[in-house]
């Protein structure tokens, strides 16, 4: 599984690792940093409300326990109609 965040330095704190914690639980992570380009709908989910509200669901769903749900570009894309 792949997932990409993007965010400021200053975001790299507790609650990101506590986040982190919670989605991957015992797999074992790379963890990969690079700087970012322009952004763009594609790259930036959090940009259109309907994607970001499903998004965000979708994360307290798994901070609560809840199983992971495998989430295509598609889906996101359907959400946002």
């Amino acid at each position: 599984m792949t997932t990409t965040f993007r965010l400021q330095p200053g975001e790299l704190n507790e609650s990101f690792l506590e986040k982190l914690r919670a989605m991957f639980r015992d797999r074992e992570l790379e963890v990969v940093v690079h700087e970012t380009d322009e952004e763009t709908e594609a790259d930036y989910p959090f940009d259109n409300p309907a994607q970001a509200k499903f998004l965000e669901q979708e994360i307290r769903h798994v901070e609560n326990g809840g199983e992971m749900v495998r989430v295509t570009l598609d889906d996101l894309r359907s959400t946002a109609r």
